[in-house]
């Protein structure tokens, strides 16, 4: 049963994280459909995008005290009714509302997923629980990438439509899940133990915001990388797709933190990972290519034991600490892309890839100063 229950969150994950990366991939289709600008197209993401991220711990923190069964199962059904009422709007405004709905969703399913997740992984599994959920999402995303446009190309957006349909089907099976899991609550809340606990919470959650933000840059700019060195759009595309495959590899082998230690290993993935992505934007070819795929499954091999750590330092909040490992740690990534692109346009797209990829060293300072956590004797959900 635990190991079902883990499947159904994790596939789950896969469709939540896949059909909100569908949108991307289809902003020029928007723009022509609805004559929007660059500028406008930006402002329209942050519909989905701001939800997403910065209101994951706000969920987090309600679901702490008020544990419903059939939370994650709601949160994947608004996003995938979000993205299905924004396939088939006819305004700027139908679209903006699909995209806030969808946010929404994403912002409800992830925190109340990852408070599943941390008690089916138990004291000594938590990590490999976490890296299998954090995997089958990263491969999803990635997946979305590509099954966005493919589906639009050949079926329009009524594909899009269709695709939803069938996927909405696996709510249910979230929610079976779900009502498998015991309803246990925390009866003080975390908000105490975060302030109690804010230098050993600020070192990990620094280090993941550092370690997103290497993540999120290279995935936005490796296709322009590509396509300046003389390649072709699909090139560009299937850079893009083998970088987040690499990173879903080392999401799932990011499950040894259990054994070898959180911060151990985040601090090895994080100092060789560094010069491996800042060699591999400068050298161009199948050599360069490969050191930023390696690169990316080496860098993420830290982050499920990091996402452990947040439910070990927060005891009596599992679902605040998803929420800001997986959620507010993203958010505050993306506030750095507008930089990384104002020095692709002043030095060049690969300087500004080797200095994202410095971030990863900074990750690593923060890393040495977070606590070394253990599973909890006791949990409190």
């Amino acid at each position: 049963m635990r190991f079902f229950a883990l499947m159904a969150f994790s596939i789950a994950h896969a469709l939540d994280d896949g059909y909100t990366n569908m949108v991307p991939p289809l902003l020029p289709v928007f723009a022509a459909l609805y004559n929007l600008n660059k500028a406008e197209l930006g402002t329209l993401m942050l519909a989905l995008t701001i939800p997403a991220n910065f209101l994951q711990p706000v969920f987090g923190l309600f679901l702490d005290r008020h544990r419903y069964r059939g939370s994650a199962a709601l949160g994947l059904l608004l996003a995938l009714l979000g993205i299905a009422w924004m396939a088939l709007g006819h305004s700027v405004a139908v679209l903006a509302l699909g995209l806030l709905v969808a946010g929404l969703g994403t912002a409800l399913f992830h925190p109340a997923a990852g408070s599943w997740v941390g008690e089916i992984g138990g004291e000594k599994r938590r990590t490999t629980a976490f890296s299998v959920f954090s995997s089958v999402g990263a491969v999803g995303y990635a997946g979305g990438a590509v099954a966005g446009p493919l589906l639009y190309k050949h079926y329009g957006m009524e594909g899009l439509v269709w695709a939803v349909v069938i996927a909405l089907a696996w709510a249910l099976v979230v929610f079976a899940a779900e009502r498998q899991q015991d309803r246990t609550v925390s009866l003080h809340g975390p908000l105490g133990e975060m302030w109690d606990q804010r230098h050993g919470l600020g070192s990990v959650v620094l280090t993941t915001t550092l370690r997103s933000a290497t993540i999120g840059a290279f995935s936005m700019f490796l296709p322009l990388l590509i396509v300046e060195r003389g390649q072709s759009l699909m090139a560009g595309g299937g850079a893009l797709f083998g970088f987040l495959l690499a990173s879903s590899v080392g999401l799932a082998l990011g499950g040894a933190a259990d054994r070898w230690g959180r911060r151990r290993l985040t601090l090895v993935s994080l100092v060789v990972g560094a010069p491996m992505l800042a060699v591999g934007s400068l050298l161009p070819g199948v050599s360069g290519l490969g050191l930023l795929w390696a690169g990316a499954l080496i860098v993420r091999l830290g982050e499920p034991g990091n996402i452990a750590q947040t439910q070990e330092i927060l005891t009596g909040g599992a679902g605040t600490a998803v929420g800001m490992a997986m959620g507010l740690s993203w958010g505050f990534a993306g506030l750095i892309y507008p930089v990384v692109g104002a020095l692709a346009d002043a030095l060049g797209t690969h300087q500004a890839l080797v200095a994202c990829a410095g971030l990863c060293l900074l990750a690593a300072l923060a890393a040495v100063t977070m606590p070394e956590t253990k599973p909890a004797k006791e949990v409190r959900y």
